[in-house]
């Protein structure tokens, strides 16, 4: 959206004739401009803090584990609920819960066939959000192992350089 405003010393755009909004050109202090880039900036940050909240209330109904847990079943077929509760080993209120937080966030969608109603991923590309997610996390615990290993390896060497010192007196 380009929102135009009048300079400070303009009164109104009738009073100066023919002008910007008359088809002319724009003269002296009472031109009209388009928003700065001051203000262009101010719009561009409103929209990046919107789309912000939507990536956070995104991860925020992901994040609970039994929602996890659903969706890695969903992301490789539609299920039923029953077959959901049988595979995820919950129970159903439980899992029915999840389901909503799911639905209300527009992550799953839902096809009922008489009685039953089965449960699928609205967008495929969960499958990559959910795999990312596990590289991440595999990445970060590895990353944390070879620490531990090396912390580990430096106390041995401390232990035995205290052995050595304690020896030699």
């Amino acid at each position: 959206m380009i929102q135009v405003v009048a300079d400070d010393h303009a009164s109104t755009a009738a009073q100066e004739g023919p002008g910007v909004l008359g088809g002319g050109t724009p003269s002296g202090p009472n031109q009209l401009s388009i928003l700065s880039s001051i203000d262009i900036m101010k719009c561009m940050d409103a929209a990046e803090v919107s789309v912000a909240r939507l990536t956070a209330d995104l991860f925020r109904a992901i994040a609970h584990p039994a929602r996890v847990r659903v969706l890695e079943v969903l992301v490789r077929a539609e299920s039923s609920v029953g077959v959901l509760a049988e595979t995820l080993g919950m129970e159903i209120s439980h899992l029915s819960q999840q389901l909503g937080v799911l639905r209300r966030a527009r992550l799953v969608v839902t096809r009922r066939v008489g009685p039953m109603v089965y449960y699928s991923i609205r967008d495929p590309r969960m499958s990559q959000l959910l795999a990312v997610a596990k590289q991440m996390l595999v990445s970060s615990l590895e990353d944390s192992r070879d620490l531990l290993v090396t912390m580990g390896e430096a106390d041995r060497l401390d232990a035995g350089a205290r052995i050595d010192i304690g020896s030699s007196q």
